[in-house]
């Protein structure tokens, strides 16, 4: 196996002087990899623009490579089959895995262009030869096709673009008109909500709204809705128009809801 002692550097995308602090990093000419979602599954927020404009420029001088992790945001979650369509992005490394098997079986996949492979087998054929052989599983190679088929066949990107636009139009005429959800953003079908918290939930500080965060998570839960520990909400990428209006309906009882109820439903009731 080839080791080789390696500098992670991590920096906040979105803070004040992230372009500063990445060109500075890049001029050190010691960067050998750039890696990121661009479409943070986190909080749903796209990269900015200067970032992947810096990264794509200096690629071109210092050489790097652009590594893109869409594990949660490719395969048509964002609307497009790899979130980052549209930046100009050439990535050299791109990583897939939940959308491959509908998320009912754990396999994933590792994409490189031509350069990295032909590097990499320059430096170190053996650790490639044993990277293709060691984590093959036809199970999961034969989930995975045929999903993307499915994928392909049934249009799934037209469908997500739809279905997020009925989505964002109801939410946003359920907020108006106010109650519990204070703010909802969708990117494809990856929604974050944002929740009016009572002041008496702030005062309990960080550990009293974790506390209230699951209790809506489990709320949501008991309304059949999928949602993740930190309010977000993945719907199915073949959502239908009616299963658009029954989250919708649902999501409406959730605003009328409040804080109270579900903080006593969440205690009182298994």
């Amino acid at each position: 196996m080839f080791r080789q002692k390696i500098n992670v550097v991590t920096i906040d995308a979105f803070s004040p002087g992230a372009v500063e602090s990445l060109t500075a990093e890049i001029r050190t000419g010691e960067v050998a990899l750039i890696w990121f979602e661009y479409i943070q599954g986190q909080t749903g927020k796209r990269l900015p623009g200067e970032l992947i404009e810096v990264i794509k420029k200096s690629q071109k001088i210092q050489g790097y490579y652009i590594g893109v992790d869409e594990i949660l945001m490719g395969m048509y979650r964002s609307g497009t089959f790899f979130s980052y369509a549209g930046t100009g992005l050439s990535p050299d490394i791109v990583t897939l895995s939940k959308g491959l098997s509908y998320m009912s079986f754990p396999t994933g996949a590792t994409l490189v262009n031509s350069r990295v492979y032909e590097s990499a087998l320059e430096t170190c054929s053996k650790t490639v030869q044993w990277l293709q052989s060691r984590y093959i599983n036809s199970l999961g190679a034969h989930i995975a096709l045929h999903c993307l088929n499915r994928l392909e066949r049934e249009d799934i990107g037209a469908n997500v673009e739809s279905s997020s636009a009925a989505l964002q139009a109801g939410l946003d005429a359920l907020i108006a008109r106010g109650g519990l959800i204070e703010k909802a953003e969708t990117t494809g079908l990856m929604m974050h909500l944002s929740y009016r918290t009572p002041w008496w939930i702030r005062m309990l500080g960080k550990s009293g709204r974790m506390a209230y965060l699951l209790l809506l998570t489990r709320f949501w839960l008991k309304q059949d809705v999928f949602v993740f520990l930190d309010s977000r909400i993945a719907p199915s990428l073949c959502l239908s128009a009616d299963e658009v209006d029954t989250f919708l309906q649902k999501a409406e009882r959730i605003a009328a809801t409040t804080p109270l109820k579900i903080v006593l439903d969440g205690i009182l009731k298994k």
